[in-house]
């Protein structure tokens, strides 16, 4: 039996170096973070705490809100870090702080997930991770089973050019082995840009700006997994109702497939799943790879496989905070 994504990951941290943990970590008050600016109404806390609450573990996670590293720096250092959470804007910035990264991480080119290993000699390492690109596998595979095998023969899509749209051409590409994506931004040069670094990172799907109607028209036959990765806002330039036009023009074309939204503000269900339901596509809302990137984080941290969590339990409750509206967080991460 195949082992999951995020097991598989987890034996790859032990590359990096191996477990910091002894037989009483669990037991100990050690600590991990987010970081990251606006993040006073992250659901990461309702994710983290319902897990370490189950599973009885005394661990805390506090919010590092700041877009100053000066602040994050110390915690990094402190003997009872054991991991951190890393959102926008500090991604690609806190490259430069980290030992070493896994190999998603590099390719992306964005860190969300520090951890810690040990080397030969018992140093503590902290190493850059990405569990974003998992929260995207993992959202689709529990969601749709099936998702794999009618997904990964056929064409992905991506919208947008920031790093969630790294992440979803990565995990298209890494773990559903679509070899032919296409991208889909308002800015040229931008879109460029990803597609030139992952070229560079080693990624060998065939990667396509569209940049017109008529172009989708044309080279977009057979989509089945499009990924947005922009807000939830009319568009507002032309550019941005050219962007709007080709993914309406996917969406209705005959072949359906899997959509998701990474966004879920000011509500889950957006503009694009509104239009994906419409045209018979099935949806996945934006609440639910940010559940299973924390996740993710967890199986690091803790070192524990992922059927030994308590997910379905944390799920629900980071569903249940989003249906009463207690979370207005601004777009960034979990």
């Amino acid at each position: 039996m195949a082992i999951s994504i995020t097991s598989q990951v987890l034996r790859e941290s032990y590359e990096y170096g191996d477990s910091p943990h002894n037989s009483s970590s669990r037991k100990e008050q050690l600590k991990t973070f987010l970081f990251g600016y606006p993040i006073s109404h992250s659901l990461a806390p309702t994710l983290h705490s319902t897990i370490w609450e189950r599973l009885q573990v005394p661990w805390t996670y506090s919010l590092v809100e700041s877009l100053d590293m000066r602040d994050f720096l110390p915690k990094l250092n402190s003997t009872q870090f054991v991991g951190s959470a890393v959102t926008m804007p500090h991604k690609v910035s806190v490259l430069d702080v980290v030992d070493d990264t896994m190999e998603d991480a590099r390719m992306i080119g964005a860190i969300n997930t520090i951890i810690v290993r040990c080397d030969k000699s018992g140093r503590r390492q902290r190493i850059g991770a990405n569990t974003d690109c998992i929260g995207i596998y993992e959202a689709l595979e529990r969601n749709f089973p099936n998702a794999s095998e009618e997904i990964g023969s056929r064409p992905g899509l991506v919208i947008g050019g920031g790093g969630a749209c790294r992440s979803a051409l990565y995990a298209l590409w890494k773990f559903f082995n679509i070899q032919e994506l296409y991208l889909v931004n308002r800015a040229e040069d931008e879109a460029e840009n990803v597609i030139s670094s992952f070229r560079a990172a080693g990624v060998t799907a065939k990667i396509t700006h569209v940049q017109t109607v008529e172009q989708a028209k044309a080279c977009c036959l057979g989509v089945a997994s499009v990924i947005g990765t922009i807000p939830d806002i009319p568009p507002k330039t032309a550019a941005e109702a050219v962007v709007d036009q080709i993914v309406m023009e996917i969406l209705h074309k005959p072949t359906k497939g899997y959509l998701m939204d990474m966004c879920y503000t000011p509500k889950p269900v957006t503009h694009l799943l509104r239009a994906g339901l419409e045209n018979g596509w099935s949806v996945i809302t934006g609440i639910e790879p940010l559940i299973y990137q924390g996740i993710a984080q967890q199986v690091l941290w803790l070192e524990m496989e992922i059927d030994h969590l308590p997910v379905e339990e944390a799920a629900r409750r980071v569903r249940d905070k989003v249906q009463c509206g207690e979370s207005r967080r601004p777009q960034g991460g979990l």
